[in-house]
């Protein structure tokens, strides 16, 4: 109850001055320091830094948060430094981030000009498991009408360096206390079952409702082992963090910590159900590749090639 008695007063601190600055001449007091605002967002937060430039950086630094109504949604205090950093729970409702810099609570003077930073609906960005068939219908193809087979660099689910882009079905490997490893991918009928694709969210509603859809949330302390058979010899990879997406579960999703060159939105969670949008970057075009087809060859029914 203190601490939220003394964001309170701050908060009322914080309106009268914004308040006076528009009606007397105190904003013009600031004493020749400069501010200069950056956000961006980290997973669930949002981080706000300022860099104080002055021939002596003291004092307090405040930063404050607010909506598009400049309505003060957040506010927090730190030592003046050269690098200042505060960090937010992500609100959707943010639009500004105002950090201002005061000598002390008592004088309230001014050290330099506040500085301002609007808030880009930035989102968060996770890498996910997604069925094949829920990838491809947000890209306007049918997997009913358009399409009824998907190609792999391999037939062995367990061989992470052709299919690492891919998540499977079933274990691949067992692992002795020994550490000895066994490929148990043939016996699991591990198959590949859709993409591992970076993904935004946008809005915290979608975020909430994303456990509903029975996905696991990986981190960096996640840890796999995957392992394939050929010609009497087992080769298996140790994976952690995100690699270890490729054997986990549809819609199990690894945090990034900033924007990808290229994703698909989330756009909502119905009836537990995911709703995707078409998928945003910039396609690199191609020209000039031959394709073969070859049917019953060693690695497949069907065997495409493209040189």
């Amino acid at each position: 109850m203190k601490t939220k008695r003394i964001k309170n007063l701050l908060a009322l601190v914080l309106s009268a001055v914004m308040t006076m600055c528009g009606m007397s001449p105190l904003c013009a007091l600031a004493r020749g320091g400069s501010i200069a605002v950056t956000s961006a967002e980290n997973g669930g937060q949002l981080i706000v830094t300022a860099a104080m430039t002055a021939e002596t950086v003291t004092g307090t630094a405040i930063a404050a948060v607010y909506n598009k109504n400049n309505e003060l949604l957040a506010v927090q205090t730190k030592e003046a430094s050269a690098n200042v950093s505060f960090t937010f729970d992500r609100n959707e409702d943010a639009k500004t981030a105002k950090v201002m810099w005061w000598d002390d609570f008592g004088q309230i003077t001014p050290q330099a000009n506040a500085d301002t930073e609007e808030i880009t609906d930035a989102g968060i960005y996770f890498l996910m498991n997604i069925p094949y068939d829920e990838f491809y219908a947000a890209q306007s193809v049918s997997a009913a009408t358009d399409y009824d087979a998907i190609s792999s660099a391999t037939n062995k689910a367990g061989n992470y360096g052709k299919s690492g882009g891919a998540y499977h079905s079933g274990t691949t490997a067992s692992v002795a206390e020994d550490g000895t490893v066994t490929a148990v991918g043939g016996a699991n009928n591990a198959t590949n079952e859709g993409v591992i694709w970076p993904v935004k969210v946008s809005n915290s509603a979608t975020l909430e409702a994303l456990a509903s859809l029975g996905g696991d949330e990986i981190t960096d302390e996640n840890k796999v082992t995957v392992a394939t058979q050929g010609r009497g010899q087992t080769s298996s990879t140790n994976l952690a963090g995100y690699q270890t997406l490729t054997e986990a579960k549809a819609y199990s999703y690894y945090v990034l910590s900033g924007a990808p060159a290229y994703y698909i939105e989330l756009t909502t969670v119905t009836d537990n159900k995911p709703v995707f949008g078409t998928s945003q970057g910039t396609a690199e075009t191609k020209t000039a590749i031959t394709p073969t087809v070859t049917y019953g060859s060693n690695w497949g029914d069907v065997q495409l090639g493209l040189s």
